[in-house]
């Protein structure tokens, strides 16, 4: 019998054994550049001068900071005048709205004076 494939035929089967073929190749290359070690990467690796570069990167490198979104916990050294001065303020404070300030709320008015006289000078 003969073979009845025409021109067409033919090339359309070549053009797919060399798809197939140049996929294995490129199968097997890659397989093999994982079996070979890269001389030049293992030399850096192992070399002690190196490492001493990345040491120093790595502590001279600015971390990234983490947005802490937590309230932050502070002590105040408080002295006998400062806790006169809270203790006249919170008096004047309940007589006139009723209930004592935070600590916090002292703390925010305290800022906002401060930063309203340093931007007036």
């Amino acid at each position: 019998m003969k073979d009845n494939k025409t021109e067409f035929d033919l090339t359309i089967s070549n053009a797919y054994e060399d798809d197939f073929g140049m996929e294995l190749e490129e199968k097997v290359a890659h397989q093999k550049s994982k079996e070979n070690k890269d001389l030049a990467k293992d030399f850096i690796s192992t070399n002690s001068i190196s490492k001493n570069v990345q040491i120093e990167r790595d502590l001279f490198s600015k971390p990234e900071k983490k947005v802490n979104d937590k309230p932050m916990k502070v002590g105040l050294y408080i002295t006998p005048e400062v806790s006169a001065k809270y203790d006249e303020l919170v008096e004047l404070y309940k007589a006139k709205y009723g209930k004592a300030p935070t600590r916090t709320d002292v703390f925010v008015q305290g800022i906002g004076i401060m930063l309203d006289r340093l931007k007036e000078k």
